[in-house]
């Protein structure tokens, strides 16, 4: 049984939520403040790119569905998709497990490793790997994954806050960011650890 404790904290926001032991932090896309930014307000930009837990940015409060997780092979898309496969509501929903083939073969590799693991919770899961352009000198995974999302409806995107990504393994947290401030859905951003409580 889930218990609900009410807490009221004096201080700064983010530095009460950044701190506050939790299973998942659930935060509004923005606030009543003036510090708004996009889509996304102070509270949650601060939280973005290094969360105490999972981080929820609730874009409105219908039933989840459809559930799209960006997977890429790293240990932060992995943590994702175990944080996907432990949510208790999980076996309602349907997962499309999506990947972003930039050609060195990791997106179709991370999308069967993600899909053994959600199968192993028995839960049934779509695959998709956007596919290689072989005459792009770069891939934008930002930019693939956002227009995947605008012609496939989903209420819930889940990314991990790094990953790896082109030669350089860039940092997946842009990624995470574009996402949070561009997407019209809820997303959840996991990092691969979480400091002990």
């Amino acid at each position: 049984m889930t218990s609900l404790t009410h807490m009221v904290a004096d201080g700064d926001p983010r530095e009460v939520l950044s701190t506050t032991p939790a299973d998942l932090l659930v935060i509004g896309p923005r606030g009543s403040g003036l510090l708004k930014r996009l889509h996304v307000g102070s509270v949650a930009e601060a939280l973005l790119d290094n969360p105490s837990a999972p981080l929820l940015v609730a874009h409105d409060n219908h039933t989840v569905e459809h559930i799209t997780v960006a997977v890429d092979g790293s240990g932060y898309s992995e943590q994702a998709v175990r944080i996907v496969a432990a949510l208790p509501w999980i076996g309602a929903t349907r997962v499309t497990l999506l990947g972003v083939d930039e050609g060195d073969g990791r997106a179709p590799a991370a999308v069967e490793s993600a899909a053994e693991l959600l199968g192993s919770h028995a839960l049934a899961v779509d695959r998709r790997v956007i596919p290689h352009d072989e005459n792009a000198l770069t891939v934008n995974v930002r930019h693939e994954i956002d227009s995947f999302l605008a012609e496939h409806r989903c209420d819930l995107i889940v990314v991990g806050t790094k990953g790896l990504t082109g030669s350089k393994r860039l940092r997946l947290g842009s990624v995470a960011d574009y996402l949070a401030h561009h997407v019209r859905c809820s997303i959840l951003i996991v990092r691969d650890t979480y400091r002990a409580r």
